[in-house]
């Protein structure tokens, strides 16, 4: 039986290379598999991240999730132009040949009005190709 904790995720997220696609904001990733869901985390290390173009790698450890079936990503809108059009986010497990990757397809944009946080559920494509807009205020 595998570790329920501590397991590795590695997240590729894929920025637009559009004009004005990057972000400075802080961005925050909440993954659901068939096991439960993460707490959601931020998504920042020590590089200039989610650039026009960009693909930005982090690793996160967690309990494992089983299968990774959708995500929610968010960011806080702060920075000037804080709108970021997000290509795609990859999920994968490392230590596991049976899990992943999941691809989660979301080509939107993901920007505020208002001062409002934009988030987007995005299911994987082994589930579904739709994807939800959210705003909260």
């Amino acid at each position: 039986m595998a570790a329920l904790t501590n397991v590795p995720y590695k997240i590729v997220v894929y920025t637009g290379d559009i004009r004005n696609a990057g972000t400075n904001a802080n961005v925050y990733i909440t993954l659901y598999g068939t096991r439960g869901q993460s707490n959601e985390y931020s998504l920042d290390n020590r590089e200039n991240n989610y650039q026009r173009g960009d693909t930005d790698e982090f690793t996160l450890r967690m309990a494992n999730l089983g299968d990774i079936t959708q995500v929610k990503i968010r960011h806080d809108n702060s920075g000037i132009a804080a709108g970021w059009y997000l290509n795609k986010i990859v999920v994968n497990n490392p230590d596991s040949v049976q899990q992943g990757p999941w691809t989660f397809p979301c080509y939107k944009w993901l920007e505020g009005k208002h001062n409002a946080r934009h988030l987007s559920v995005v299911k994987s494509e082994r589930y579904s190709e739709e994807s939800e807009d959210y705003s909260e205020e």
